[in-house]
């Protein structure tokens, strides 16, 4: 392997250790606000919950209009430039664009709380709490939009700082207000998390120095129409993941119980723990520097498959381990009354490595503004999972949902790698290929020891699986990045926390 291959490997690794760090620290405040919030409220109001964050995330993914990630791209096309004049001036629209959608967001939720009330709870007794929720709409997209310049400048310090100290300052804020109102203070909750993810982004966006523009609203509009033209692409696929979201929930509830979505829902916030900070890792640079090559065939396939097999590296070891202790993750991060989730985690985690696979071939189609592929690809795998989780959820329960899940990753991992290949010419090669079907071996034998009934040989089991994927995912570390690297690296650290001299 080249030097520039292996500089390449480490930059994906360096970047992604940088955005994964800051992620794994507020997956870990998060895991305190979820212990927090289903020892306080319990399955039922766990639910209730659920069901805001979803009718809310529908929300803002429609009157965003998809601005938060289709303006990183302008922003990278500016930056490339060198013209800090003209990178204002994208930012300055980008600020007044994500003030227009955040207040569309508010009025529309104001608008819609009544009836979204009756759907939700068969009664208006929560008019208020979901009006009141769409100031989290207009605090998302203000966040958006200051975390687009950051990306779109490939201020990759900047965005895990905004990440971690978001983190912090809303479970600082939430927690408090949740123990002091109990079940009343579910939307203060919310509303916490929210301010506190929005001042820090603001801190760390307005230390960026760009010089002073004018632009006329006339300018504004005409200017703005092509980040917003890719962006209702985005908002299409958005809304089609929201919607398809909040159906299931409902189905759910229609044919189980508020209970039970809880409980799903409890499965779904553990299986998403540890992918949500490698995705976070991987977009957080990976589709800005796809964005800059995006019309280089052979760099963008590079690009990608490196990134996959990076994915693929660092999620295998840690979707076993998950696997392996799925048994005690639910009372461990919930409580006793989320008991019966386990199974439907196991479901869950496995569609969760279907969601790495096809992750970094799915941005080939953003970076290349394919719209089409977009809206189809989205709107046909929202459709396939919302109809698989109301046949499955009839014949298996809650574990059906898990399966669900499942199996539209399969399908999406195959419609991805078709489309991307026949209207692009994405070539997986077979270096990336070979690590892939490895990591789904690893996993499939990790998931299939969990069906043990004897748990002393499903842990014995378990944990071979997970020395092997360990070990395997060393090796090819090694491989990809060279032991030189490595050992620099090793070095480094252990020189600053004092092991070596």
């Amino acid at each position: 392997m080249s030097k520039t291959e292996k500089s390449s490997y480490g930059r994906i690794v360096k970047t992604s250790s940088l955005l994964g760090g800051s992620s794994l620290v507020g997956i870990l405040l998060r895991v305190i606000r979820t212990k927090v919030l289903a020892t306080e409220l319990g399955p039922a109001m766990f639910g209730v919950l659920t069901l805001y964050n979803g009718f809310i995330g529908m929300v803002d993914s429609v009157s965003s209009l998809g601005v938060g990630q289709s303006a990183v791209r302008d922003i990278v096309k500016a930056s490339s430039s060198k013209d800090q004049l003209r990178i204002s001036r994208v930012n300055t629209i980008l600020h007044r664009v994500v003030w227009g959608t955040g207040l569309l967001g508010l009025i529309a939720t104001v608008c819609l709380a009544y009836p979204a009330s009756w759907i939700m709870f068969k009664n208006s007794e929560h008019l208020w709490s979901i009006a009141i929720l769409g100031l989290i709409v207009l605090l998302s997209q203000l966040q958006a939009g200051q975390l687009a310049l950051l990306s779109g400048l490939r201020l990759i310090g900047k965005v895990a700082k905004a990440n971690v100290l978001g983190s912090f300052l809303g479970t600082l804020m939430a927690i408090p207000l949740l123990l002091w109102l109990g079940e009343k203070g579910i939307v203060a909750f919310l509303l916490a998390i929210a301010t506190g993810q929005l001042a820090a982004s603001w801190w760390y966006a307005r230390s960026i120095k760009l010089p002073t523009v004018k632009v006329s609203w006339r300018d504004c509009a005409t200017e703005s129409s092509g980040m917003i033209k890719l962006g209702v692409v985005l908002m299409v696929s958005g809304v089609a993941l929201a919607v398809s979201s909040y159906v299931i929930r409902v189905i759910i509830q229609a044919y189980l119980g508020e209970a039970l979505v809880g409980i799903y829902q409890s499965a779904f916030t553990i299986s998403g723990l540890y992918i949500g900070f490698i995705l976070q890792a991987m977009s957080g640079d990976f589709y800005p520097h796809l964005t800059a090559i995006s019309d280089d065939k052979k760099a963008r396939n590079e690009l990608v498959n490196e990134q996959m097999e990076v994915a693929i590296l660092l999620s295998v070891p840690g979707l076993i381990a998950l696997l392996l202790c799925s048994d005690l993750l639910i009372s461990l991060m919930f409580s006793e009354r989320f008991s019966g989730g386990e199974e439907v985690l196991r479901w869950l985690i496995l569609g969760m490595l279907g969601r790495i696979i096809s992750w970094p071939m799915g941005f080939i189609l953003l970076a290349r503004e394919d719209k089409v592929s977009l809206i189809g690809s989205e709107l046909f795998i929202s459709a396939l999972h919302i109809l698989l989780v109301w046949i499955c959820v009839q014949e298996f329960g809650v574990n059906g949902a898990g399966l669900a899940f499942a199996m539209q990753y399969l399908v999406h991992i195959f419609l991805i790698l078709w489309l991307t290949k026949t209207r692009h010419e994405y070539k997986m090669r077979r270096e990336t290929l070979y690590l892939v079907v490895c990591g789904i071996v690893f996993v499939l034998f990790a998931f299939s020891s969990t069906f043990y009934a004897d748990k002393v040989l499903r842990y014995s089991t378990g944990s071979v699986a997970l020395l092997f994927a360990i070990y395997w995912s060393i090796l090819n570390f090694v491989r990809l990045l060279g032991k030189e690297v490595i050992l620099g690296k090793w070095n480094d650290v252990s020189k600053k926390i004092g092991f070596k001299k």
